[in-house]
């Protein structure tokens, strides 16, 4: 069907809520049941609703009518029976639904059944009311949201406070699985239409907000926005300064549990910030409010919402049972929403968890609720669908942020267990078990933008399960999914959105560790991203983190280590921090290669100098243009070799003339050009002194010289230990 086509492929303009009640259907069902009810559709009153909330489609109990709803509906959107957002004033391209239809819900005969209006749905639908013109990022609304109402309250209280973000922003803090995140989207989704920019960015790396402000940057029409040193600046002074269209914001920093690594990215202005965090400290620099676990009353009441039939004393045995934490109950309100399991037979469940889980010592006391919980649907996995465990136990190596299912398909000889191997290399195999874990709510799933998404507890649980020997083979397995999804060109301004999905996660997964040639490629691609995007902040300290993993297994003379030290050093130097020992571009003729250049490079390096070398630092498969320039940039001085043999280089002219125009701009950039066969200087070198080596080719004498250029003041620099290969 095309219809189910459409949505296989992600392209069906859906609203989220709808496509992930789709997803978690039978397709056979609907394949059925979709043409019995598409002419009543038609002319149903949902007919004239532009978007459907799932809120409303709650409490249907019927399959049938789900299906009806879902399937038919939809296929009458595409028709062109449904009326187009833009008829509503709604858009749905920038964020998801946040509007409910107009008091419409439905009994298990799939007759209407009148409502009252939500009253959201109503404030939003007041005269003059806008959505966000810019809206990034935000997860996925909660149909299941329960409670929090004291909170949500406080929280905007606080933020209508004049002048309350110019002080301090508002962070929310507390233990994981209480549900910070999950507050802060439901308020972002009821007051969405009081802003004109609505910006989520997730916080636990500096490259992820380093990544998102530039994103944002561009979505602002900051003329600055090409790269992130001029541009996170630029959006920041743009928001302070909070001038129309965009004068209503609200920035969300997600997970920042390093107070010192968010600070700066924190803008001034009357807009608002709010900041969800593990760590209570944040009490000292900005408004805290305490996330704790649920009422008892809330928690009986998403238990009751969900799971159907339950009385109030067995809502209260799970509830204690489960220790109120929100993750923990909507795992099991989920669970028993789809087996129908009984809450006696539940408890028992949970009790042998518990126990089991004591007697090994794999989970914490603030881990125990959500281990339990989870535990009972991934027993059931473990029996009747290996694939989407082993899928699970994947993606627990994975970051916490959402997982591009593209990362999946179509891999072949991956090093991950077999049952999870056939489902990567079947698109059916791989869907049926993406569809298992939506079942059960094991991960938060988003068709629209072809991602999945585990908590961190949740990862942490499955990780809990293996031993240190299947641990190493899932996170191995990892950085191979990553380096698939490597698209190979850093310099591409096109392909930065993928390099940063990717960089969250090869940082979580430890990926500096691998010592695989593509897994080490796609790191020093990663390097190469955050040079190009101008995070030179970022590249230092992931390029710093490779060399220190790969020392241990690899000595000076490895390409990949000599490459990923020179980006370091450059980065070093594009933040204003002195490299230990300095890089320097050598551009000559191959005909001199052997006979000269590759002499004086071994002994400048015995004196700490780094020498880029295309022979030792180029490598296979890079833009053999971008690469040289790119170094001649990072470098800290330049020094050409002219021979007899120079005229016969193609290279060696485009290199001086790079190098010159940089030596223009930049007074520290050193240029020393080395003359052999008593050939004279480039006619562009003409004013600069250079060193004349006679027809021996012994450069002992000139050598102090070189490095006085160099170094300006080498006995006061740190020369640095020693290449082995330069020994040789």
């Amino acid at each position: 069907m095309q219809l189910i086509d459409e949505l296989d492929k992600g392209d069906a303009d859906l609203p989220n809520d709808l496509l992930n009640m789709f997803y978690e259907r039978d397709y056979d069902a609907a394949r059925s049941d979709r043409r019995c009810y598409l002419a009543q559709a038609r002319s149903h009153p949902l007919a004239s609703v532009p978007r459907v909330d799932s809120r409303t489609l709650h409490g249907l109990r019927s399959d049938k009518t789900e299906r009806f709803v879902t399937s038919s509906l939809t296929e009458v959107h595409h028709s062109g029976s449904i009326q187009s957002a833009e008829q509503e004033d709604f858009s749905v391209q920038e964020h998801p639904n946040v509007f409910v239809p107009s008091g419409r819900t439905f009994s298990d005969d799939g007759e209407p059944v009148s409502t009252p209006e939500a009253p959201r749905t109503a404030e939003l639908r007041r005269d003059g009311v806008s959505n966000p013109q810019v809206w990034g990022a935000v997860p996925l609304r909660n149909p299941d949201f329960v409670g929090r109402k004291q909170l949500l309250d406080q929280l905007r209280q606080r933020l209508l406070e004049p002048g309350a973000t110019a002080t301090l922003p508002e962070a929310l803090h507390g233990m994981g699985g209480v549900g910070k995140t999950q507050m802060v989207v439901e308020y972002i989704y009821q007051h969405a239409s009081e802003y004109d920019v609505v910006w989520w960015i997730s916080a636990e790396q500096p490259a992820q907000i380093t990544s998102s402000l530039v994103e944002l940057a561009k979505r602002l029409g900051v003329p600055e926005s090409t790269s992130a040193d001029t541009a996170i600046p630029a959006v920041l002074e743009a928001l302070r300064r909070g001038e129309p269209p965009h004068s209503r914001w609200i920035l969300v920093f997600d997970n920042a549990d390093r107070t010192e690594t968010v600070r700066p990215f924190i803008p001034a202005g009357n807009g608002h910030v709010v900041i969800t965090s593990r760590d209570s400290t944040w009490a000292g620099v900005a408004r805290a409010v305490e996330v704790d676990l649920f009422s008892r009353a809330e928690s009986k009441q998403l238990l009751s919402r969900r799971s159907g039939a339950l009385t109030d004393a067995d809502a209260d045995r799970l509830a204690e049972a489960l220790g109120d934490l929100p993750l923990a109950i909507e795992q099991a309100a989920a669970w028993r929403d789809q087996t129908g399991m009984q809450a006696e037979e539940y408890l028992t469940l949970l009790d042998q968890n518990r126990t089991e889980l004591l007697e090994t010592g794999t989970s914490s006391n603030d881990q125990l609720p959500v281990a339990a919980a989870w535990n009972v649907p991934l027993n059931r996995l473990k029996r009747e669908h290996r694939a989407a465990l082993q899928l699970l136990q994947v993606c627990a190596f994975f970051g916490p942020e959402p997982i591009s299912r593209n990362l999946f398909s179509g891999v072949c000889g991956a090093p991950v267990p077999e049952a999870l191997a056939e489902a990567l290399s079947d698109p059916i195999k791989l869907h049926r078990a993406v569809k298992e874990i939506s079942r059960y709510s094991l991960a938060k799933i988003d068709h629209r933008n072809n991602t999945l998404q585990l908590h961190r507890l949740v990862q942490t649980v499955l990780k809990n399960r293996l031993d240190t020997g299947e641990q190493e083979k899932m996170r191995h397995a990892v950085h191979v999914l990553l380096s698939h999804g490597d698209p190979g060109d850093p310099e591409l301004r096109d392909n930065w959105p993928r390099y940063a999905e990717l960089l969250p996660h090869a940082t979580m997964s430890r990926a500096a560790d691998g010592l695989e040639e593509p897994v080490r490629l796609l790191m020093l691609n990663l390097v190469r991203y955050l040079h190009a995007s101008g995070d030179y902040g970022g590249a230092r300290d992931l390029s710093h983190q490779c060399v220190e993993a790969w020392r241990a297994h690899r000595d000076e003379t490895d390409l990949y280590m000599r490459v990923m030290a020179r980006s370091h050093a450059a980065a070093q130097n594009r933040i204003g921090q002195s490299a230990a020992n300095p890089v320097v571009f050598m551009s000559h003729s191959n005909a001199d290669q052997d006979r000269f250049v590759v002499p004086i490079t071994k002994s400048l390096e015995r004196r700490g100098v780094r020498i880029w070398l295309d022979r030792y630092d180029m490598l296979p498969g890079h833009h053999i243009a971008g690469e040289v320039f790119e170094q001649i940039d990072n470098a800290d001085a330049f020094i050409v070799v002219v021979s007899r043999h120079t005229p016969e280089s193609a290279w060696v002219p485009r290199e001086v003339d790079h190098a010159v125009k940089r030596a223009d701009r930049d007074k520290d950039f050193r240029l020393i050009c080395i003359r052999l066969d008593g050939v004279e200087a480039p006619a562009v070198l003409g004013n600069i002194a250079s060193v004349k080596i006679d027809a021996s080719l012994d450069y002992g004498d000139h050598l102090e010289k070189i490095l006085r250029v160099i170094y300006r003041k080498p006995d006061e620099r740190d020369l640095g230990p020693v290449p082995e290969w330069a020994n040789t």
